[in-house]
């Protein structure tokens, strides 16, 4: 019983410390949280890491790692939101290494079932439907530790998950050709920080949920616009209340 509580109390500890990453395989904990938010997110491997500034530069580091000059990236869910629009090149970006100046073009389209890669932004979608994208067939998902996955308490960060070539190519995207998922620095409070958001944040995403029901179905009673409306099914934790009816 000893042995077993010593050999656990060394676990934790090697996987709650920081690192500086810069000898390889020197951060347990790095490589353990990458393979269970593989598994919770049903993809070949994951990439979670505090170096990434926001879900716009996750999402542009899956991006640079699927597409190649001579490309189509198609938006089959509506239009980007801003931020993405400057990594794609259609709004001032021009010369500072935008897909555009990668020679990749962008359409919109309807949704369909093209013969192609598919990438999903998935900010705001973690842990509220039974299955996350990589599960059903996605080649890459992104988003940000701050938000579902972070449970609140992550202070930084976001990740790249999906199939394992890919997410080494977004790996080699964030840091360089040859150094890929086996490098880089995370603080111990950090590392402490992203286990225990991401154990809390199914919990926090239910939440989140209920109070977004709450809140459509008392706005929609008093007139709102609200937008999911009442009483739907929900893809994520955002809710809109507009102007009155």
């Amino acid at each position: 019983m000893f042995l077993h509580s010593h050999v656990c109390g060394v676990c934790l500890f090697q996987h709650f410390g920081g690192s500086t990453g810069y000898d390889h395989d020197d951060g347990g904990g790095r490589e353990a949280l990458d393979s269970v938010f593989a598994d919770i997110v049903g993809a070949e491997a994951a990439i979670v890491r505090p170096q990434f500034f926001s879900g716009t530069h996750a999402i542009a580091c899956a991006l640079f790692a699927l597409l190649r000059p001579g490309h189509e990236l198609l938006a089959v869910a509506g239009p980007p939101y801003d931020t993405l629009e400057e990594v794609i090149g259609i709004r001032g970006s021009a010369n500072v290494g935008s897909l555009k100046d990668f020679g990749v073009t962008y359409r919109e389209v309807p949704m369909q079932n093209p013969n192609c890669m598919v990438m999903v932004d998935n900010c705001y979608g973690e842990f509220v439907e039974i299955s996350e994208p990589a599960m059903v067939g996605a080649d890459l998902i992104a988003g940000s530790l701050i938000k579902n996955p972070g449970g609140t308490i992550a202070p930084c960060g976001g990740y790249v998950a999906g199939k394992e070539h890919l997410v080494e190519a977004a790996a080699a995207r964030l840091s360089a050709p040859g150094l890929g998922v086996e490098f880089g620095s995370t603080p111990g409070h950090v590392m402490r920080a992203l286990f225990q958001g991401l154990f809390l944040g199914p919990q926090m995403v239910g939440e989140a949920v209920k109070g977004g029901l709450l809140i459509a179905e008392v706005m929609s009673a008093k007139g709102y616009k609200v937008e999911p409306l009442p009483r739907v099914p929900r893809h994520d934790i955002v809710q809109v209340k507009s102007s009155l009816r």
